[in-house]
């Protein structure tokens, strides 16, 4: 029989000092024995639950899009014009970015930029990012907000 985890909770108490300690110290100035000592839990612990400070700050920004993702489909879903939720999901996002420098994290698209491992793990948010602006573009055609064009998926990458 395996040795029965002592926290059920371990993987969230590592995650939410790592957040705080990225935020006031940044990534790059943080190490796993602060987020250890933080968490209250050995550094081995943390290799139990994640490989390496970078997956801790992945599952951070996983995390962070997961709930960037679900409050833009709630905005897409609004009874409003689809220009107008499309405008209030784009700001949104634009104070999540901005939230996101705040507190010093690297960027996904500044980790995605060098780590192709990120670029595939960070692709299901751009992909589900991109299909609710390009729904929303195809709304506001259809209700003659805008003028009507072919490739709304290429229209919504720009």
């Amino acid at each position: 029989m395996g040795r029965k985890k002592l926290f059920e909770n371990r993987a969230d108490l590592i995650l939410n000092a790592a957040s705080r300690l990225f935020a006031e110290f940044g990534y790059d100035k943080t190490t796993l024995d602060e987020i250890a000592l933080l968490a209250g839990v050995s550094k081995g612990s943390i290799y139990l639950e994640f490989e390496s400070k970078e997956e801790i700050l992945f599952d951070i920004i996983l995390q962070n899009k997961a709930s960037q993702l679900t409050r833009m489909k709630q905005i897409a879903a609004r009874a409003k014009s689809p220009l107008e939720n499309l405008k209030s999901m784009l700001v949104q996002n634009v104070g999540d970015v901005f939230e996101s420098v705040k507190q010093n994290f690297k960027s996904p698209e500044e980790i995605m930029g060098t780590r192709e491992r990120a670029r595939k793990r960070l692709k299901p948010f751009f992909e589900a990012r991109l299909a609710l602006i390009e729904g929303l573009l195809s709304q506001a055609a259809l209700q003659n907000e805008i003028c009507e064009q072919q490739d709304y998926h290429r229209l919504a990458q720009l």
